[in-house]
């Protein structure tokens, strides 16, 4: 191995535009280009769109191309015909050899599922022309068919054009083409193409769905690291530079540049496995760079837990170790947040016990949602509200959503002290599920019921309002045509947390007012906003009217 510089390495960081300009415009004929592998290639292409890839597409490769199309037209088990023709279109430019070798390496079925969908096709030799239809046709060269162009004059252009080109390719090829349009099932055109695509894609490094599931194995820090196990050829991922972590970057800034691809090559390698693995087709753009996403910041976690932060530690760590295990050690990681989520929910008065669903205010319910999916992710309400989830990068993330969890635990102990406990206000609550649904509700809910008829003269009780109570409560809470709460209800329901507070032994005074603070402007938005309008309550109101009766 080169060795490890303590400052980063100058390097000349191309955008993908960049990269495939570079690529296309030098005097070498796209030599250079034709030596990319296909999947980065692919990846490049994908990063800037296929309109504004077009020379890349007609320099490259046969098999460049296939590769290409494999990765892109597919959607699971099925090609997307249009994706195929619009690949098609984009290789073509003025024709001539190179496209013509591109048209023969691609599968024929494919070329049959795109003309079955897309063309009506008359076998001129077994039945009469037939009479002029809605569709434009036109007669082969061989005047063996008639074929019914689609009414998209863009479209319809293309495909006269492939025949056309099928034609000069190869005149029994394309009437092989033709006919088994006409007789062939799709079922059948499909089944064959996406096994030759599968195979082809396993020689790529997409790895059988048993293999791939091991990348989310557990494994352990304090465990030895297996050895590296780099590709040989380095490679350049285009969407690195912008989303990697920044220990990671760190880290491949200080390796040679050669090291530097071969970890990137390995990256692509776990990328590979990650799609396999979660069911994402490759030809999914958007899925694609989110997984890429999640395999760089679950890496980076994994350094961060091995070299504590040390970027000269975690470039070592690149080169020397298994980046596959590297990636399990972070993901295990996040599997323990899960893990812990999981056991709070059960172990803390968090859940309505009958139902089996959390009890949970909107903030903390998205923070147990992001750590309890499949792949567990951050919640972006850590961040800022509305801020979407996205894969944990840090040991500070880690930390962060713990900690999370852990105030969860001790605001529902705090609310069980103060006279809120889930499990006995869900038999109240079942009964009116339509108005009440018990996966929405949450403490506050339940809380400002509870205050609500209190106010009104009817004892604490946490138990919907009905409507006399209802009227009660707002005359009490809330003064003459004002939203805000009348500061004696908000000192009684602070007093009472703060009671609550005293006796559970790890609720901090913070836990007591923020939870208030968020009951006050509940009350305030839902309710008295709406009551000194002489508006009906909102849906997301705490407050839903139920029968006298109950």
């Amino acid at each position: 191995m080169a060795s490890i510089s303590d400052k980063p390495q100058p390097a000349v960081t191309l955008s993908p535009r960049e990269q495939l300009e570079a690529w296309t415009q030098s005097d070498d004929g796209g030599k250079r280009l034709r030596r990319v592998p296909p999947d980065e290639l692919y990846a490049y292409i994908r990063e800037v769109g296929l309109a504004d890839a077009t020379e890349a597409v007609r320099l490259a490769s046969a098999e460049q191309f296939r590769s290409l199309v494999d990765l892109d037209v597919w959607r699971r088990d099925r090609p997307d015909t249009g994706r195929l023709l619009g690949w098609l279109r984009a290789a073509r430019g003025s024709g001539g050899p190179r496209y013509l070798a591109k048209l023969r390496k691609l599968d024929v079925e494919l070329f049959e599922l795109l003309l079955k969908e897309r063309l009506l096709i008359h076998d001129l030799t077994q039945e009469p022309e037939p009479a002029t239809g809605r569709r434009e046709p036109f007669q082969t060269f061989d005047g063996y068919f008639l074929v019914e162009l689609p009414d998209d004059p863009v479209e319809a252009n293309a495909l006269r054009q492939l025949v056309t080109d099928l034609y000069a390719e190869d005149a029994q090829y394309a009437q092989r083409v033709l006919t088994a349009v006409r007789w062939e099932l799709s079922s059948d055109l499909e089944e064959h193409a996406y096994r030759w695509r599968s195979a082809r894609l396993a020689d790529l490094g997409f790895p059988p769905l048993e293999e791939a599931s091991t990348l989310y194995a557990r494994a352990e820090p304090s465990a030895p690291l297996p050895p590296a196990s780099l590709p040989e050829a380095p490679r350049s991922l285009p969407v690195l530079a912008e989303t990697a972590p920044d220990l990671l970057r760190r880290a491949l800034a200080l390796l040679p540049p050669a090291d530097s691809g071969r970890v990137q090559a390995g990256l692509v390698v776990l990328a590979n496995q990650a799609l396999v693995a979660d069911g994402v087709d490759p030809g999914d753009p958007a899925r694609a760079r989110e997984i890429l996403d999640r395999v760089q910041a679950t890496l980076a976690l994994g350094l961060a837990e091995l070299s504590h932060g040390d970027a000269a530690q975690a470039a070592r760590l690149l080169v020397e170790a298994a980046l596959k295990r590297i990636f399990q050690i972070g993901f295990t990681a996040t599997l323990k947040i899960q893990w812990a989520a999981e056991r709070a929910l059960w172990a803390a008065p968090l859940r309505f016990p009958r139902a089996n669903v959390a009890c949970l205010d909107a903030p903390d319910r998205a923070v147990f949602a992001a750590v309890r999916r499949r792949r567990p992710l951050y919640p972006g309400v850590l961040e800022a509200p509305g801020a979407p989830d996205r894969p944990f990068r840090t040991p500070l993330d880690v930390a962060a959503a713990r900690v999370a969890i852990e105030q969860a635990q001790r605001k529902a102990r705090l609310l069980v002290a103060a006279g809120v406990d889930p499990a006995e206000a869900e038999p109240r609550f079942s009964p009116y599920s339509s108005l009440y649904p018990l996966g929405e509700l949450g403490p506050s809910d339940l809380f400002l019921c509870a205050l609500a008829r209190e106010a009104a003269g009817a004892g604490w009780r946490v138990a919907p309002l009905t409507p006399h109570e209802l009227s009660s409560a707002i005359a009490a809470i809330f003064p003459e045509g004002g939203p805000t709460p009348r500061e004696s209800i908000a000192e009684r329901a602070r007093e009472r947390l703060e009671r609550a507070r005293a006796s559970v032994e790890d609720a901090q005074p913070e836990l007591a007012r923020e939870f208030w603070d968020r009951c006050a402007r509940r009350l305030e938005d839902e309710v008295g906003r709406f009551v000194a309008a002489h508006a009906p309550l909102p849906p997301v109101s705490p407050f839903k009217v139920v029968p006298e009766e109950r």
